[in-house]
């Protein structure tokens, strides 16, 4: 924030938008709200996250997501959103 011709209270915008929001956020998401999206985010991820952070051993970190399903003899169509119609659920995991 040092050493920026943002003013703070537009830093602060971002801080508290990038914090609260449950999946995190993008910079198309944080676009519209701020106009300065490409500046403001990696500078703010990077103050987020403690440099020595590691998980501890032995955690499997997971995730899963819906991905549209089309065989090749189908219509386009399908569940919009979060509609499972249409669409294959999928779930990865790792070691962090």
């Amino acid at each position: 924030m040092h050493g920026t011709h943002l003013p703070l209270q537009t830093w602060f915008l971002a801080a508290y938008l990038l914090a609260t929001h449950s999946n995190g956020m993008s910079a198309l998401q944080l676009q519209p709200k701020l106009g300065l999206a490409w500046l403001l985010l990696p500078k703010l991820r990077r103050a987020m996250v403690a440099p020595d952070r590691r998980p501890p051993r032995g955690i499997i970190e997971i995730d899963e997501t819906n991905v549209p399903l089309q065989r090749k003899h189908e219509p386009e169509g399908g569940g919009q959103g979060r509609s499972p119609i249409g669409k294959i659920f999928m779930i990865g995991g790792g070691q962090g």
